[in-house]
C-alpha cells in the first residue's frame, strides 16, 4: 500500500505532547524566576529592614523574648526591660499596642451590659455566650499567657515600608500630652537612654497591618452589621479620642489606621541594628515624629 496519512487522533496526540512539555517548561521557569527574585530581594534587604522583619515576625509569634533581642544588645543594661517586661501579660502587650480595635471595643460599657452585643463579640473569638461563662473565660484567657497565645494563634502583624532615611535628614521630636520636645541629636539621645554606644540612626516610616485570620483589623461582619453594635460604637466616641478625627463608622477607623504612617528609629551599636521605639502605635496627641 502507498503512504497512509496519520489519523486525526494521532495528529492531536502528537500536538498535545509538545504543548504539555512547553507548558511544564514555562511553569518551571516561572517558578524558578519567581523564587530567584524573591531570594534576591530578601538577600538584598538593608540591615534596617531585616531588623524590622525579625521584630514583626517575633510579634506575630507572640514571642516577647525574641522581640526584645531586636530592641537592645544582649547583656546591655536595659536588655530585658524594654518589651519583654516580667509580669506583663501578652494580652496587654499585643492587644493594647497593635490590636487597638479589639482593646477599645472591650472598654465599651454598652458592650458589656448588652447581652446580644457582648455575645456577638465573644463568639467571634470562639468563646461561648456570656450567660454560659464566656465573659469569665475571656477575662481568664487574657490573664494567662499560654491560653492567650493558643486562643489567638491566628493573629498576625506585619509592616509596609514607606521610606528609609538617615535620622540626620529629619527634625525629630517627641510629643507628650502637654508639649512637644525637639531632640537635636538622636544618636546621643538613644545612647543615653539605652546606655550603649550608638554610631548611626535611621528613620523607617512604616504602615502597620494586623489581622486575626481573615479579620483585618479585627473586622467581623457579625459585629458591624448589627444595628445595636454600630450605634454603640458611634455613640462611644472612643476612636475620636484615639485618632483625633471624627470616626463614626468602622470603615473610617480601618482606613485611618491602615493608612497611618509611623516613625521607627533604628540604631546601630557595635555593628548590629536595633529598634529604639518598639511601641510604635501612638495616639494622635503623643509619640515620636520625624519631619
Amino acid at each position: 500500500p502507498g503512504f497512509q496519512p496519520p489519523s486525526e487522533g494521532a495528529v492531536k496526540k502528537g500536538i498535545k505532547k509538545p504543548v504539555i512539555i512547553s507548558a511544564i517548561v514555562v511553569l518551571v521557569l516561572g517558578l524558578g524566576i519567581g523564587a530567584y527574585f524573591l531570594f534576591f530581594k530578601k538577600a538584598n534587604k538593608s540591615p534596617q529592614e531585616k531588623v524590622l522583619d525579625g521584630f514583626f515576625e517575633a510579634l506575630s509569634e507572640m514571642d516577647m523574648s525574641k522581640a526584645e533581642s531586636y530592641c537592645a544588645p544582649a547583656g546591655s543594661e536595659k536588655y530585658g526591660t524594654i518589651i519583654d517586661q516580667q509580669g506583663q501579660s501578652l494580652s496587654n502587650q499585643i492587644t493594647n499596642r497593635f490590636c487597638f480595635c479589639r482593646s477599645t471595643l472591650q472598654q465599651m460599657d454598652y458592650l458589656r451590659f448588652e447581652q446580644e452585643i457582648l455575645d456577638i463579640y465573644l463568639s467571634s473569638y470562639g468563646f461561648v455566650s456570656a450567660k454560659n461563662g464566656g465573659w469569665e473565660d475571656y477575662c481568664e484567657t487574657n490573664d494567662d499567657n499560654a491560653r492567650f497565645k493558643e486562643k489567638y494563634k491566628d493573629f498576625k502583624v506585619d509592616y509596609e515600608l514607606v521610606s528609609l532615611k538617615k535620622a540626620s535628614e529629619y527634625t525629630i521630636s517627641y510629643r507628650d500630652r502637654i508639649k512637644k520636645i525637639e531632640i537635636p541629636d538622636m544618636a546621643e539621645y538613644i545612647s543615653s537612654n539605652r546606655e550603649v554606644d550608638v554610631n548611626d540612626v535611621y528613620v523607617a516610616k512604616i504602615k502597620i497591618h494586623w489581622r486575626y485570620g481573615n479579620k483585618k483589623y479585627g473586622f467581623d461582619e457579625a459585629w458591624w452589621n448589627n444595628e445595636k453594635f454600630t450605634r454603640a460604637f458611634e455613640n462611644s466616641g472612643l476612636y475620636n479620642e484615639r485618632t483625633g478625627k471624627k470616626c463614626t463608622t468602622y470603615s473610617q477607623v480601618i482606613n485611618y489606621y491602615d493608612n497611618s504612617v509611623y516613625d521607627v528609629f533604628i540604631y546601630e551599636s557595635n555593628g548590629e541594628w536595633y529598634i529604639f521605639n518598639p511601641y510604635i502605635i501612638r495616639y494622635y496627641y503623643s509619640g515620636w515624629t520625624a519631619e
